[in-house]
């Protein structure tokens, strides 16, 4: 704040071909013969072969004719010959020897005797000689001189399929010489075992003819071979003709399969018990959890006992998730083969071959859907197509060799249609049907119309009912109910399901709504449009057809439920309050409105918490301004006229005693009664915020004179000093920071020309005077925070003198605003501005002690919030203390009487 005027105070990642090699004897590689035999035809002390018996005549050897191309016939014993034109020799290795006829051909080609047995003759003939048997026919000869052994083959043979039944058997046979001297049958129950003839008990009793028929039944169980041989009795029993007969006695050879018997020599025989068992149901097909009652029997045509069993099976084979049951039981199944097999039941045969397991029942109740197989077995061994699916080794027909399985899938394979039967577990096929109002195809209806929903249902055990996948509770199989539209959707989508345990059927039906026109309104306090309120308001909304409206204030949902309603909103804060209103109908509509609310609650009288004294003096009044004050003193302002001093005083409920005294001139700090001092203006007028202006009187102030001709200033007390024109400087070179000058009791006064700064603390003690000129500006400056920046005692003097300004720096004062020790004291005479100043946003304190003068103005600065004021209510911003003391102190010099003459009128 400035002051006009002067003013005078006393106060934050080979086939190979084996043959024989056919050798011609030639020149080559023999030795020439010593001499000719004519008696015996031959060359003699001839050479010959060894390599190949062949043997050469050379030119020393005279064969003759005998010996054409140089080649001689040979007589070696086991050679071979070749004679490759007519009248050749001929020799048999036996010592017999000849030429041929002319007529005859010669043999190309002589086989040794048969494996050195019997010799036989030469024969020559047309074709060709053959070394045979004495006992083979030409028929039975091949043509390396053997004869083929003799051989049999069973022809028939029909057995019967259980024991203690006769099996017939013929078996014919050829001889190997031209005579059948023996046909035997043998059997054996596995190949390689003990043999036993059929025909006749003893062994080597033959059947003499071609044919034989035997006849022959077994009373143990299981299969036979049944093996035919023949023998020609001329030989001796290891003769080579009687290899590979089939004969199992034979030495030559260590079995007869040795020789690699046709299967036409054997037969394999099956000889089973003949058991047998039915099963029929009384119904081939029924519902699940029904029962069905199995009818079985079963017979043993054996020497045994036995039981007919009862099996359940599905026709894949694969487990029965709910077991069947029996009498209440559930039936454990059994796993053969990766199949499940349930036994129901079972049936003892006591007395064997007849029918001891007639009819016997058994009633199965079937809980899950499914195909199923009903069989019965005969379990004891051999199973013979019983049925049974658990066989060790029944065969798929009787003349089948052994086999450890029953063929595809056992019983199916080999039984037959009365010992299985075929049942089938179907599920009840429900149903359902929905309408709406009668009809199977959908509606529509307008809205707030209703309508009947009717279902039925067959076959069911629970229905569901749902409204576009949302389920209605407490459902029946059969029924109706009246239903009245509600908002949803633009159609509404019934479906009703029903089923039972195994099935389940759907219907739908739908029902389309009318929307109507949709409208969304929104207003505050019925205005149309914005508004702008201090106070409470309340907002309205209304719409027409609409399913659900959403109503949000600034993107936030209220949470309305009513189309049509008010709400009551508070006005807590300042703001712009946006209400957007949106209204939706089944048809998936939308309609919408807006209105703005702006809350400004400056001005409904309250000072709302959030408000304050500078964004809303109607309500919170005026911020506290920054103000000062004097204590103890008077105080002088020369303006004329306007406002010539200025302080905004609290007021006494915010300036509370004795802390904070509201008033521009109080009492002094011992509270001396009428220490307080009178304003004095020239003129103008005095402004202290409606509060007092003195303590004793708040209204009491002094109107004086203008000052026009005589100042006590910086010239005036110059003089009375008589310094002269150009004292000499006293600080000189300390002027940055000028230190009080080391007392000296003679020395009147000190000079400064130029501006004088002070930083450093000054403590004027009892009995010391200084008089300080300054011919420029003095700056008093606390940076380093000393506080009692400059102190006088009392019985001491200080005062700065000051042609220029004196600028209290805002370093100079207290940030503890209770403090009001002086920060400088003294007398501080300014001809210029006398500035206590600020630093803009938050000051300190400033305490002066003295006499403070600014002859062109005095300008008081300090705020402790520049925005709010805050601390302005309690504490003066400056306070000014008069020191009574300086009065007394004062130096003569200053006190002398200043004449001034002047001619008057």
């Amino acid at each position: 704040m400035v002051k006009k005027s002067w003013l005078i105070i006393l106060v934050l990642v080979g086939v190979f071909l084996i043959g024989k090699n056919q050798v011609f004897a030639t020149e080559e590689g023999y030795v020439d013969c010593g001499d000719w035999d004519a008696v015996e035809q031959q060359c003699i002390n001839c050479d010959y072969n060894a390599a190949t018996c062949e043997v050469g005549c050379g030119t020393n050897c005279d064969c003759g004719s005998n010996c054409p191309g140089g080649e001689c016939i040979p007589n070696w014993p086991d050679c071979e010959t070749d004679c490759d034109y007519p009248g050749g020799w001929r020799e048999d290795g036996c010592g017999n020897s000849g030429w041929c006829d002319a007529t005859e051909d010669c043999i190309p080609e002589c086989t040794p005797n048969w494996q050195n047995q019997e010799c036989g003759w030469w024969t020559c003939s047309s074709e060709q000689m053959y070394q045979i048997d004495v006992n083979c026919t030409a028929d039975r000869c091949v043509d390396d001189g053997s004869c083929l052994p003799p051989t049999c083959s069973m022809i028939s043979g029909e057995p019967k399929p259980w024991i203690n039944q006769s099996y017939d058997y013929t078996a014919t046979g050829v001889a190997g010489g031209g005579n059948l001297t023996g046909l035997r049958l043998w059997e054996t129950v596995t190949s390689g075992e003990a043999w036993h003839e059929l025909i006749y008990p003893d062994p080597g009793t033959f059947c003499t003819t071609s044919s034989c028929t035997a006849s022959w039944s077994w009373d143990v169980l299981g299969y036979k071979y049944v093996v035919c041989n023949a023998h020609n009795d001329t030989l001796p029993e290891n003769a080579v003709n009687s290899r590979c007969t089939g004969n199992p006695f034979k030495t030559v050879f260590d079995t007869w399969s040795d020789c690699d018997v046709a299967d036409s020599d054997q037969m394999t025989v099956a000889v089973v018990d003949n058991k047998t068992c039915t099963v029929t149901l009384d119904d081939a097909s029924i519902d699940p959890g029904g029962s069905v009652t199995v009818t079985y029997s079963g017979k043993v045509n054996g020497p045994e006992s036995d039981e007919v069993r009862v099996w359940v099976e599905k026709q894949d084979g694969s487990e029965i998730s709910i077991p069947p049951t029996v009498g209440g039981e559930a039936i454990v199944p059994m796993v053969w083969g990766g199949v499940y097999y349930y036994q129901a039941g079972s049936c003892d045969i006591l007395t064997p071959y007849v029918d001891s397991c007639l009819n016997k029942t058994k009633t199965i109740t079937f809980p899950e859907v499914g195909d199923y197989y009903i069989h019965c077995d005969v379990p004891s061994d051999p199973r013979k197509c019983s049925g049974n699916p658990f066989c060790s080794y029944e065969t798929e027909s009787p003349s089948a060799p052994i086999s450890n399985d029953c063929g595809a899938n056992g019983w199916v394979s080999c039984s037959v249609s009365s010992d299985n039967a075929f049942l089938e577990v179907v599920a009840p096929i429900s149903t359902a049907d929905i309408k709406a109002d009668g009809s199977d195809i959908d509606i529509t209806i307008t809205e707030p119309d209703s309508f009947l929903l009717s279902w039925t249902s067959t076959n069911a055990t629970w229905c569901t009912l749902s409204l576009d996948t949302v389920d209605v509770p407490d459902m029946t199989l059969n029924g109706s109910e009246t239903v009245n539209f509600y908002p949803r959707t633009d159609a509404y989508e019934f479906e009703l399901i029903c089923g039972n345990a195994w099935n389940s059927a759907t219907d739908n039906i739908g029902v389309i709504v009318d929307c109507g026109a949709l409208t969304a309104g929104v207003d505050a306090n019925g205005e149309p449009g914005d508004i702008t309120t201090s106070y409470d308001y309340t907002i309205n909304w209304n719409s027409t057809f609409a399913n659900s409206c959403t109503l949000e204030r600034n993107t936030v949902d209220l949470g309305i439920e009513s189309n049509n309603s008010s709400k009551a909103e508070l006005a807590e804060a300042n703001g712009d309050y946006i209400y957007d209103l949106v209204c939706t109908n089944t048809c998936s509509e939308t309609a919408s409105d807006s209105v703005t609310v702006t809350v400004d609650l400056c001005g409904n009288t309250i000072c709302e918490a959030f408000e304050n004294c500078l964004d809303c003096p109607e309500d919170c009044g005026e911020c506290p301004k920054a103000w000062w004050q004097v204590w103890g003193g008077n105080l002088f302002a020369g303006l004329t006229s306007s406002s010539a001093i200025v302080s905004d005083i609290p007021s006494d409920i915010t300036c509370i005693e004795p802390a904070c005294t509201p008033g521009l001139s109080v009492l002094d700090r011992a509270s001396i009664t009428d220490s307080d001092g009178f304003p004095v203006t020239g003129g103008g007028a005095i402004e202290a915020n409606g509060e007092m202006v003195t303590y004793r009187d708040p209204y009491v102030y002094v109107i004086g004179s203008a000052q026009t001709r005589f100042y006590e200033n910086y010239d005036y007390f110059y003089s009375k000093y008589s310094l002269g024109l150009s004292p000499p400087d006293d600080f000189t070179g300390s002027e940055g920071d000028a230190q009080k000058p080391i007392y000296d009791p003679d020395k009147v006064a000190y000079f400064r020309s130029g501006d004088l700064t002070i930083q450093s603390a000054w403590a004027v003690a009892d009995g010391e005077s200084y008089v300080v000129f300054i011919d420029g500006n003095l700056i008093i400056d606390d940076f380093s925070t000393v506080g009692e920046l400059i102190t006088v005692a009392e019985g001491g003097f200080l005062a700065f003198i000051v042609s220029g300004d004196i600028n209290i720096t805002e370093s100079v004062g207290y940030s503890v605003l209770t403090n009001t020790a002086g920060n400088i004291e003294g007398i501080y005479i300014a001809d210029g501005v006398l500035s206590v100043a600020t630093n803009g946003v938050a000051d300190k304190r400033f305490v002066g002690e003295g006499t403070f003068v600014g002859w062109e103005d005095v300008s008081i600065l300090r705020d402790y919030d520049v925005v709010l004021g805050e601390n302005n209510e309690s504490y003066p911003a400056e306070t000014f203390i008069y020191r009574p003391d300086f009065m007394k102190n004062t130096p003569e010099k200053m006190k002398r009487a200043q004449m001034l003459w002047q001619e008057t009128n």
